[in-house]
């Protein structure tokens, strides 16, 4: 497999052996490519099988310096500030970890073994609680509230929010929320980040990163490994919308739902399912594939309801 200079490869996306990818090529998220001969450079493709996409919306406006060219101050810049973000779930560790090591050996060095079992559930509870807390808080103090926005790569905003992501899913998702899929608090615990959600919410992913830019409205059900992802890096260029998921809807496993989307009432995502960004998923329907289209058994109800009616 090869890929030339400024290709972009989304989510999910299978690139096979033996591919050859030209410079400035998008292979969208879920999808997989043609064969080396139907490709030139600077092509779209999107979806599985691939459908090639005449024209989609570019930022090239932003100057190379943002996106593909930086100084070496914002290359040092971005150095400091990752080394600090990547080590500080370390740092929380250690040091909740000595926390708690001095907190049991008073129990142990006197052989109190009934109360240092009690600590140590106490404690079991407590620690991955509190890095949840201190994450949010870093959202809140990084990121305040996120708003559908435009940023390149190398902006200031654009590494605040990466740093908030690797603490989202290397701390808290490790230590508490990958748990908690599944079970109703895990709706409860993402509120605190800015999530929004409806009573009775089924959730067993935790697959967020603009948290309060996603909606989910009453007794849903967000299946494993579905994403409700509300931006993506083209042309190194981070686009953030919103995603709004209505009343009842099904969100099959492993579906992904783009940014600037709705989904109608009740409706049902197949599994693998992608919602195209800027898509409007009608009420009371199934849809499949990618990108989603109305389930063939649909077709059947509404052709054997037309013949009826005839």
């Amino acid at each position: 497999m090869k890929t030339e200079a400024r290709v972009f490869v989304g989510n999910d996306a299978v690139v096979p052996p033996g591919a050859s990818i030209p410079t400035g090529t998008l292979i969208g998220i879920k999808s997989k490519p043609p064969a080396n001969a139907e490709m030139q450079a600077g092509d779209t493709w999107f979806g599985s099988p691939p459908i090639k996409l005449p024209v989609r919306q570019k930022f090239d406006n932003v100057s190379a310096n943002w996106t593909f060219e930086p100084s070496h101050a914002r290359r040092l810049g971005r150095a400091v500030f990752e080394a600090f973000s990547l080590s500080m779930p370390s740092m929380l560790f250690i040091t909740f970890g000595t926390f708690a090591v001095e907190f049991f050996a008073p129990a142990i060095l006197d052989q109190r073994w009934g109360a240092f079992a009690w600590q140590f559930l106490a404690v079991s509870v407590a620690i991955p609680a509190a890095m949840v807390l201190v994450v949010a808080l870093v959202k809140w103090l990084l990121m305040g509230r996120y708003a559908p926005t435009m940023k390149p790569m190398w902006s200031w905003w654009a590494m605040r929010t990466e740093a908030v992501a690797v603490l989202y899913w290397g701390l808290a998702g490790k230590v508490l929320l990958d748990h908690l899929r599944g079970t109703p608090m895990l709706p409860w615990v993402l509120r605190l980040f800015g999530t929004k959600f409806g009573q009775g919410v089924y959730m067993d992913t935790t697959d967020i990163t603009e948290f309060d830019c996603v909606s989910v409205g009453d007794y849903c059900a967000i299946n494993a490994l579905s994403a409700l992802q509300t931006h993506l890096y083209e042309d190194r260029v981070m686009k953030v919308g919103r995603v709004t998921v209505g009343t009842g809807v099904t969100v099959g496993a492993g579906a992904t739902v783009l940014y600037d989307t709705h989904v109608g009432d009740f409706a049902r995502l197949g599994p693998l399912t992608l919602v195209m960004k800027g898509e409007e998923i009608p009420a009371h329907g199934d849809w499949v594939g990618a990108p989603a289209e109305p389930a063939p058994q649909a077709h059947a109800v509404v052709d054997k309801r037309v013949k009826a009616a005839a």
